[in-house]
């Protein structure tokens, strides 16, 4: 299976892993799953980190898709973390931060950092649900 997920942080996480062969069915069948499953249930933001380190190549059509992914994130979206350590797909990664750039999206090298980075948004999350109670 090119696409497996997983929750993680008290459901607050939807981790992603991609491996090849990959094509938009899978992605868009794992978009639409969540969707269903766990965004329009959420009552918090949901986070995302989408290992992308299992992929050497993206599937054919993905540029011409690309806009369309972009474009239909979810209200309970949070920040969506992209791991790749590739060039290429690094490069198409950051092409989709700037195509949706309403959304949080970030692009880095490892697991650990990507980690890191939602580690601080649910700490920050957390720190502002108690200060308004």
């Amino acid at each position: 299976m090119p696409v497996k997920t997983a929750l993680e942080r008290n459901s607050r996480v939807v981790m992603l892993t991609y491996s090849d062969p990959l094509d938009m069915v899978d992605l868009i069948f794992s978009q639409d799953s969540i969707t269903h499953d766990v965004l329009d249930k959420a009552s918090r933001p949901i986070h995302a980190i989408a290992d992308l380190s299992g992929l050497t190549h993206l599937p054919s059509n993905i540029l011409s898709n690309t806009r369309r992914l972009a474009q239909v994130m979810h209200p309970m979206s949070g920040t969506t973390v992209f791991v790749t350590n590739g060039v290429f797909i690094g490069m198409m990664a950051a092409m989709l931060t700037r195509l949706a750039p309403r959304q949080d999206m970030i692009v880095c090298r490892t697991l650990i950092e990507a980690w890191g980075c939602i580690d601080e948004r649910l700490a920050k999350e957390t720190a502002k649900e108690l200060m308004s109670t």
